[in-house]
């Protein structure tokens, strides 16, 4: 599943040849960038590809962005970066039994049973089945659970 993240950075003098480091907006910590995707920018309100212009390369909490433009550049730069969901895959991260992801279209496209998914735009809870994620209620009788 790819989807897009707009990144937003403000330059104040990116000059040519030299990174920044960009952290990720809140809420894309169980997502994985595509290297290999299709990425864009949009700079003084002109859209283009990242091809030739940046060197993309994403980090688990940031992207570093390096200029190849052969320019200095100020203002804001919007960064549309290729992504698709993922599960956490290191051991710490197995333990994690709630996964928030903003919004349904993006939950991974096969889940991991025991684990509750949360639509943060909307705020529904899911369980993965095995084959579907199944609506939650959004409260619980402990007493019946």
């Amino acid at each position: 599943m790819t989807n897009s993240a707009e990144i937003n950075y403000t330059a104040t003098a990116f000059a040519a040849g030299t990174s920044v480091i960009v952290p990720y907006p809140i809420g894309l910590q169980y997502f994985m960038f595509d290297t290999s995707g299709s990425h864009s920018y949009k700079y003084n309100q002109v859209q283009a590809s990242t091809a030739n212009s940046f060197d993309i390369l994403f980090g688990a909490s940031h992207v570093q962005i390096t200029n190849l433009t052969g320019e200095t550049l100020t203002g804001a730069i919007i960064f549309n970066l290729a992504l698709h969901a993922r599960e956490p895959s290191d051991a710490i991260s197995q333990s994690i039994l709630l996964i928030e992801i903003p919004g349904y279209e993006n939950f991974p496209q096969i889940g991991t049973t025991g684990r509750i998914y949360v639509d943060t735009i909307v705020n529904n809870i899911y369980r993965w089945t095995g084959s579907e994620y199944a609506p939650l209620p959004s409260v619980i009788d402990a007493g019946t659970a």
